[in-house]
């Protein structure tokens, strides 16, 4: 699975492949995984097809996915640096690529679970929450 999920990633990167919703399921599920190899190999196919898909896979991952209650509740709270810094990742190019999700991005609880990682995690998750929380509520969207 872990070498599947990287063929995945090489084949979304800066590019827009539409991958099944059934995939992008089985993707968000393998990110709450035990395994670090698998869990981190999943949200990094994630966070492309958050960066370079069509909005029509975004929709799939906010709605029939719970992509964004799998961040709030088990990858921003991980144990695991890589993982909360590719869930800030993700919030953050959601925020900045797709201004239609703002409402769903900018709920109470993710953005004071943002807001406790950029107070307490260490400076690279800080960076991220931080920019994670400046696209949710910015009104201009420059992509850095």
């Amino acid at each position: 699975m872990v070498l599947a999920c990287y063929a995945l990633s090489y084949l979304t990167c800066e590019t827009c492949v539409l991958l099944q919703d059934q995939t992008c399921k089985r993707l968000v599920e393998f990110t709450l995984h035990k395994s670090l190899s698998l869990s981190g190999a999943a949200l990094g196919v994630v966070g492309n097809i958050v960066r370079w898909g069509c909005f029509k896979q975004f929709k799939c991952l906010i709605g029939d996915c719970q992509l964004l209650q799998c961040l709030r509740n088990k990858v921003l709270c991980s144990k695991f640096q890589k993982l909360r810094m590719e869930g800030c990742q993700i919030i953050s190019n959601m925020a900045a690529q797709i201004r239609t999700l703002k409402n769903d991005i900018d709920e109470p609880s993710l953005i004071c679970l943002l807001c406790k990682l950029l107070e307490e995690d260490d400076s690279d998750v800080r960076m991220e929450a931080a920019w994670a929380i400046f696209y949710t509520h910015s009104k201009t969207y420059p992509l850095r």
